[in-house]
């Protein structure tokens, strides 16, 4: 359900006014003393909290930031003028990184890209010194901080704001979307979550009580691995686990922290975060480029390969089309003089006509057929051959009945054994062609054998189409379409023969 414009301004206020309010609790809690240089913050996650607002809403909502002087007038006894001015220097600094992250990051809503995270890393570290510089120095005029501390005031306030900006806003955004990866890896998240709220706890509790800096050194990998193995938002869910327990650790260890030591290690802290964040964020969106990167080439290599196959099919189609229209005339006249004699083979060769070309003229569904309908293809174009040359031309066929199920291209076997006819019978001395077609196995190889009597004719062009070069060139064609290179035609002569050998590795065959 979409909320109303004004239940938004309502709401972007409410969540600002939370987040001036929470530091100054905190703080107030922990050290009620009060601390130098306004270090008593840590964080200021309005800042993280009006960015994303203003990115998620528009800029035109900048009135909500408003909301944040009342708590800090009301509860927490700062002066009107001191929280107008804090309120006034909150909305320029929102602002100026709504524009840079639009001006120079492109932004589109996600922090995806690293354009877009360069240009946040850039507003987290200029837009803050508007509140940095102004508010302290008010504070100085007034007597509120010492000039002694006015350098202290603006490099945690600068570093506090600019932290939250990088930590809080992506996250805001991210959790406005709802798009989540680890979701897809249930156990693997709660046992990363784990891991990282223990080392978090542990490092920051360690940095609190000056066992040493470099412990916190140790939640770097949680954030790694949620750059490299999630996606930008779970690396941004990271961020605000490790700044969760920054906070924590802090409760626990506050009664330990000299109050004067403060400022310092909350300078380090604010700046670890800010570098921990630029960093997380930035091979988040590396991954995720590169990604993106990946599928898009994915898709374009599928594309590239369905466009080939496309294509090889057309090839397939066009040359399967192919076939001499010679022996079609030389059937017709076939059935004609035997309509007038013998009726019923005029019949029976009009049935193997038919069946011979809807075959080879149907469209083809699929690239390759069983070789036993191949099989029957070729013993209907055998027939037709059979009434024509009659005693002339005597056949043996013979398919292991194992092949029966190999998947080979369509109309492959019937131009061999259009040339072994056609030439068989020109060159075979006693004028009656002997022809023997027979497909086998060997080894792992089909291996399909066009035997014929008489001698090698090398098939010529002919002006008429009535060549068998064409054919010859269409089954070689076919095979390198399917095959590439793996399949092979070749012509042998022997004495008083002529063997046309195809073969086809089985590797490259399946079976239906």
């Amino acid at each position: 359900m979409r909320r109303s414009p004004v239940l938004r301004g309502l709401v972007f206020a409410g969540a600002s006014a939370v987040a001036v309010s929470f530091p100054l609790a905190l703080g107030r809690f922990l050290w009620p003393q009060g601390l130098s240089a306004g270090a008593e913050f840590i964080f200021w996650p309005a800042s993280g909290v009006n960015v994303a607002g203003l990115l998620i809403l528009g800029w035109r909502y900048w009135p909500a930031i408003l909301c944040g002087i009342l708590p800090a007038w009301l509860f927490f006894d700062q002066s009107l003028a001191h929280s107008a001015l804090g309120a006034a220097g909150n909305i320029m600094e929102a602002l100026a990184c709504w524009w840079i992250l639009h001006r120079f990051g492109h932004f589109d809503g996600r922090f995806d890209r690293v354009r877009a995270v360069i240009a946040l890393c850039g507003a987290a570290l200029l837009a803050p010194f508007i509140c940095s510089l102004t508010v302290p120095a008010y504070l100085v005029l007034n007597g509120t901080y010492p000039r002694a501390e006015f350098l202290q005031a603006i490099s945690n306030w600068n570093l506090a704001n600019g932290a939250a900006i990088l930590v809080l806003t992506p996250f805001l955004l991210a959790l406005r979307q709802r798009v989540w990866t680890c979701r897809e890896r249930p156990l693997e998240t709660l046992a990363w979550i784990g891991a990282g709220v223990g080392l978090g706890l542990f490092a920051f509790n360690a940095v609190f009580r000056f066992h040493g800096e470099n412990y916190a050194f140790l939640v770097f990998p949680f954030v790694i691995f949620a750059a490299t193995r999630f996606d930008p938002p779970e690396t941004t869910v990271a961020l605000v686990l490790v700044l969760a327990t920054i906070y924590g650790a802090l409760v626990v260890a506050a009664g330990a922290l000299p109050a004067g030591d403060v400022p310092a290690i909350a300078w380090f802290t604010q700046a670890f975060l800010w570098v921990l964040a630029a960093t997380g964020l930035s091979m988040a969106a590396l991954t995720a480029e590169r990604r993106q990167s990946d599928h898009r080439a994915h898709i374009e290599q599928t594309r590239s390969l369905e466009a080939s196959l496309r294509e090889a099919r057309a090839r397939l189609d066009s040359l399967r089309y192919q076939v001499n229209p010679h022996f079609l005339f030389n059937t017709l006249n076939s059935i004609r003089s035997l309509t007038l004699t013998e009726p019923s083979k005029a019949r029976d060769l009009i049935s193997h006509l038919a069946s011979f070309c809807r075959r080879a003229l149907a469209p083809a569904t699929e690239p390759l057929i069983p070789l036993h309908e191949e099989w029957t293809a070729l013993t209907d174009y055998l027939a037709m051959e059979k009434a024509r040359w009659e005693s002339r031309l005597q056949i043996e066929t013979q398919l292991d009945p194992a092949l029966a199920g190999v998947r080979v291209p369509p109309l492959l076997l019937q131009p061999l054994v259009e040339n072994a006819v056609k030439y068989g019978q020109r060159t075979t001395p006693l004028g009656v062609l002997h022809l023997h077609v027979t497909a086998a196995r060997e080894d792992s190889t089909l291996v399909i054998l066009v035997a014929n009597t008489g001698r090698w004719v090398q098939p010529v062009a002919t002006p008429d189409h009535t060549s068998t070069l064409v054919g010859l060139n269409n089954v070689r064609a076919r095979l390198a379409v399917c095959y590439s290179t793996q399949a092979s035609l070749t012509f042998t002569e022997e004495p008083g023969w002529v063997r046309a050998t195809l073969r086809i590795p089985f590797h490259t065959l399946s079976a239906s």
